[in-house]
């Protein structure tokens, strides 16, 4: 799953409803991103965490980097990003 299809779209600026009672053009797309971005990233068990390969997670180890969760598919771990590194969560 490429990370970018996890971002909520900007709210548009328009004005939502047009003279006319219908929505903005605007307002439609957004909301029809917003579907599907939610579509995408959510199921009836809750929350899908992003999948990347050990190598891709590797680029993401950086201070900006904030409250990460993500699944490596490499090495079938989950790993958090803690202070700008990625940790393997391990159950007990």
């Amino acid at each position: 799953m490429n990370m970018t299809n996890f971002l909520i779209p900007n709210l548009p600026t328009v004005t939502p409803v047009q003279k006319d009672g219908s929505f903005h053009p605007s307002w439609q797309q957004w909301f029809q991103q917003l579907v599907a971005v939610l579509q995408n990233n959510l199921s009836p068990q809750g929350f899908k965490l992003p999948q990347q390969p050990t190598t891709t997670i590797a680029t993401l180890n950086t201070p900006e980097s904030k409250a990460v969760i993500i699944y490596d598919e490499t090495t079938d771990q989950f790993k958090g990003n803690v202070a700008g590194t990625f940790k393997v969560f391990t159950l007990t």
